[in-house]
């Protein structure tokens, strides 16, 4: 990496050091790669796509950081003064629409597997998929470590904005933007000691996690790997919509739903009626 081309070193902020360590231990699983898939109708201006993916790789760091921890004593944050933007093109226009479907299908199954290489910016790339004469698949990928759910709305808003004003001869509309940096600074400036003594307060009395279904003293211990297994359920429609209907009843969100059903299965298992448990918002 040459150094002229770095603007920035910086820390991890605590959520990117889990994903970071997550995406190394499971590299090629997919784990922690985003995607979107757009259908777009009508012709699309591909020269104006690609000069508007460049304008917001420019205008966001994050967008061209890449993460380095070889003879370091924590991982860090590098952000380079420039990033490749090309944007790659596939023709499926030959293909009938079962064999489309099938093939996207297969081609995001690969994508997600491929992954990134963290030390190398920049860690999106997009794919546009010509599948009709006036009919186009948009396919974005990201690493979680650089966004998420809340950013990518962003992100997508700033494109298409430059993509609008380039195509239009137009001067885009956009506001200033505060460099992630900034946000891992406002963290290292926090009072740990004070975060500390609040939850030690909030947890006062509290002796042992809570089990789950059994006495967490009494799990014997094996040189055997844990196992693991996935399962994978679907509601109703009746069902959720009961649920978005709770939800809206009691002004709350889905998610919040989703935990207290946690914790009152937490309860039933345990036994007992205060239960705690932990789970990672942004």
């Amino acid at each position: 990496m040459d150094a002229k081309q770095i603007e920035a070193i910086y820390p991890l902020a605590p959520q990117q050091q889990g994903v970071f360590l997550e995406s190394r231990a499971m590299s090629g699983s997919g784990m922690h790669i985003e995607q979107l898939v757009h259908t777009l109708p009508g012709s699309v201006d591909v020269t104006a796509l690609e000069r508007a993916w460049q304008r917001v790789v420019e205008r966001h760091p994050m967008l061209r950081t890449a993460f380095v921890w070889k003879g370091q004593e924590e991982p860090l944050q590098v952000v380079l003064r420039s990033a490749p933007t090309q944007i790659a093109q596939e023709d499926w226009q030959q293909l009938a629409s079962d064999a489309q479907q099938e093939r996207l299908e297969a081609f995001l199954l690969a994508d997600r597997r491929c992954g990134f290489e963290l030390n190398r910016p920049p860690l999106a790339r997009f794919t546009l998929l010509h599948t009709g004469e006036d009919t186009y698949v948009f396919v974005q990928t990201f690493h979680h470590i650089l966004v998420d759910g809340w950013s990518i709305p962003l992100i997508n808003a700033d494109l298409a904005e430059y993509y609008l004003a380039f195509r239009m001869g137009t001067t885009p509309r956009i506001a200033p933007t505060v460099p992630y940096r900034d946000y891992v600074a406002w963290l290292k400036k926090q009072d740990a000691a004070r975060a500390e003594e609040y939850w030690s307060h909030a947890l006062d009395g509290w002796q042992r996690p809570t089990p789950l279904g059994r006495l967490s003293d009494h799990v014997v211990r094996t040189d055997e790997p844990p196992a693991y297994a996935y399962a994978e359920a679907e509601l109703s429609e009746q069902a959720t919509e009961a649920l978005q209907a709770l939800a809206r009843r009691g002004r709350i969100t889905m998610n919040t739903i989703l935990q207290g059903a946690w914790a009152l299965l937490l309860s039933r298992y345990s036994g007992e009626r205060d239960v705690v448990f932990g789970t990672t918002v942004s």
